[in-house]
């Protein structure tokens, strides 16, 4: 059996698919030493990948800058991998890598993805209901081609994923094999995480008073996990006062991702999900539960 070597820098990435990508991208980076993670820095993406915020510039730094990560480091994606079996099933794709490099042949733009989805749901009960994932159910997440998520989803995987799989830069966990010579990615959804943790799922995205004490209640949550999650969080006090002042709660979602990413590759053991639907549909680490 090959050793597992668990990663030793971590990031967390809240992805956006807007036109201005960069406004709403963040990145965080975190150092992993055995059952502790200290967050170091988070940013917009234009600041940490040296571009303006246009998706077109955002979309393919981040793609290099996840292949360019070097051995030993996992990235938390907060964009949906995948999508319902029904959809597979009509697209004749048999496996998660199939999907990959099948996806978005026929789609334009995320609306012409949306659509497609919808009428396979139509003629499937008479009805566009936004169908979930086995693994969005289990966490609370939104349909991958739910219209608030659509444009994550599209862009994310045609611009990020497909090119980093197609030409073998990462190994996308679980559906992958990890490679300790291979940067490892996996999806996030923080609010999930969040609410394992005993932190605020919810309303914590407002300029408010009270939205900037629930950011600062869910960082204090990450850092005092140990007892769900046996292990050691720090946040660097740039990094909270960031998460903090950050309204909209990009910075603290992408502190969230790392955090979740980390929690799941600390060993083997944590990387092995419940049943088989992931094998193509994708899976959502969503915190410290094993078995999601």
């Amino acid at each position: 059996m090959t050793a597992f070597h668990p990663p030793t820098t971590v990031y967390g990435v809240d992805f956006s698919g807007a036109r201005r990508a960069g406004d709403s991208t963040y990145l965080a980076e975190a150092t992993a030493d055995g059952d502790v993670l200290r967050v170091e820095s988070v940013a917009a993406a234009p600041s940490r990948l040296g571009t303006d915020a246009a998706r077109e510039s955002v979309l393919p730094a981040l793609r290099s800058f996840v292949a360019e990560a070097g051995p030993r480091a996992a990235f938390g994606l907060d964009f949906s991998f995948g999508l319902p079996a029904f959809l597979l099933d009509a697209a004749h794709v048999a496996d998660w890598d199939a999907f990959v490099r099948w996806f978005p042949d026929g789609f334009a733009d995320p609306s012409a993805f949306a659509d497609w989805a919808g009428s396979v749901a139509a003629d499937r009960d008479g009805d566009r209901t936004y169908y979930r994932r086995e693994t969005d159910r289990r966490v609370g997440a939104t349909s991958p081609y739910h219209f608030f998520v659509k444009a994550q989803t599209f862009y994310g995987v045609r611009d990020v994923l497909k090119p980093l799989v197609t030409d073998g830069s990462v190994r996308v966990l679980p559906m992958h094999a990890p490679d300790p010579a291979t940067p490892w990615v996996l999806e996030a959804y923080p609010a999930a995480t969040l609410e394992r943790l005993g932190g605020h799922r919810e309303r914590y995205k407002t300029a408010d008073a009270a939205g900037r004490r629930r950011r600062a209640a869910n960082l204090d949550a990450l850092e005092s996990a140990g007892a769900t999650a046996p292990g050691t969080v720090t946040v660097a006090p740039d990094v909270r006062t960031a998460a903090v002042d950050d309204a909209d709660g990009d910075a603290l979602d992408a502190v969230v991702a790392a955090v979740a990413a980390w929690h799941h590759t600390r060993d083997a053991g944590r990387l092995s999900p419940d049943g088989t639907a992931w094998r193509r549909e994708g899976h959502i680490f969503a915190g410290p539960s094993r078995t999601e």
